[in-house]
């Protein structure tokens, strides 16, 4: 549906929790959310996910949101590249999918569960507050 696809990277080892809770407590799916409710099974290599992940990002419209935390771009002790997905695969279809009519980023700097149960608490006043702060 329009304006529902969130995104997420950099977040923390529960991110995939903590994004797909906050998504679902604003009516918005994450990719993990939407496979659940197709009854799919999540991709099992990484080639897999970046497909999976194109698609999603292709069929989405409307306004999309990206929880990004700050590790991103950095990499890990494995030599993984932290949110490559995001960085070569989603944001650069975002940003040339023509049915996109907005992208709010929201950065997060704080403990992903800690930003997120805050936010939660605090409502959509909140979200907007940040927004305004990027």
């Amino acid at each position: 549906r329009p304006d529902t696809s969130t995104f997420w990277a950099g977040i923390g080892k529960e991110g995939e929790q903590t994004a797909r809770r906050f998504a679902t407590d604003r009516g918005r799916t994450t990719l993990e959310s939407a496979l659940d409710a197709a009854g799919m099974l999540e991709p099992e290599t990484d080639a897999m996910w970046r497909a999976a992940s194109a698609s999603y990002a292709l069929r989405s419209s409307g306004e999309t949101v990206a929880y990004l935390g700050k590790a991103i771009g950095q990499y890990r002790g494995s030599g993984e590249l932290i949110g490559r997905t995001w960085l070569y695969t989603e944001r650069i279809i975002l940003n040339i999918n023509p049915g996109i009519t907005s992208f709010n980023g929201i950065h997060s700097y704080l403990q992903a569960s800690t930003l997120f149960s805050g936010l939660s608490n605090m409502g959509e006043g909140a979200l907007g507050a940040l927004k305004a702060n990027e």
